[in-house]
């Protein structure tokens, strides 16, 4: 699942997903994930280099 966050220049497209065992956000770009840091209510900061898109799982924003 994809959900979006808008600020006043730019729409970022963000999605949860699984990858080697590890569940993290990360920002989609094109067809790839940039893995961004944990703390979503701070400053998105990417970490890692971006995976390709098809290479992850994507989940639901939470768990229920």
């Amino acid at each position: 699942m994809i959900f979006t966050t808008a600020s006043i220049a730019e729409v970022e497209h963000l999605a949860r997903y699984q990858y080697r065992g590890e569940i993290t956000y990360g920002r989609i770009v094109s067809d790839q994930i940039q893995p961004l840091s944990r703390e979503l209510l701070g400053v998105l900061t990417p970490t890692d280099k971006p995976l390709p898109i098809d290479k992850v799982d994507l989940l639901i924003p939470t768990e229920p």
